[in-house]
């Protein structure tokens, strides 16, 4: 009995240890958090951030322009869009729509879609490549093709 409590407290140690190491790591250099509205996307981003971003979570509002700056600039960078905390209630017609850039090879791992989502408008995501499509909150209406390959 004394055998298992001991390895018990060992676990709860390394998990501990784990958690706290995790807590104080530094922040990834390829990862951007931003809160959008104001400014353009565009303004908010150094040079630096926009030639090595991966991961990009955005608060805030998306502004039109943000739209196609992601589209035609980040998308094909970027491995992970989050919006799960962004003031986002209609993702826009052809708001992510693929441009001629966008191939194969230029796959979005995750896509966190905003948890006040209520509708994801035609061609919202058309020509896409989504790996993982997460929806955070309640399910939206979707228009019409909005994932058409």
């Amino acid at each position: 009995m004394r055998k298992r409590i001991f390895i018990i407290i060992q676990c709860c140690m390394v998990a501990c240890m784990a958690f706290a190491m995790q807590a104080n790591a530094q922040p990834r250099p390829d990862s951007v958090s931003v809160h959008a509205g104001q400014e353009p996307l565009d303004f908010l981003l150094t040079d630096e951030q926009k030639e090595t971003i991966k991961y990009l979570t955005v608060t805030g509002t998306l502004l039109d322009e943000d739209y196609e700056y992601i589209r035609e600039e980040l998308i094909t960078k970027l491995k992970e869009l989050n919006l799960k905390e962004a003031d986002i209630d209609t993702i826009p017609a052809y708001g992510f729509k693929c441009d001629k850039s966008c191939d194969k090879s230029s796959t979005l791992d995750n896509l966190l879609l905003p948890k006040g989502i209520k509708h994801v408008s035609d061609g919202a995501f058309f020509e896409q490549h989504i790996r993982n499509f997460i929806i955070t909150g309640n399910f939206p209406t979707l228009g019409n093709n909005v994932f058409r390959e």
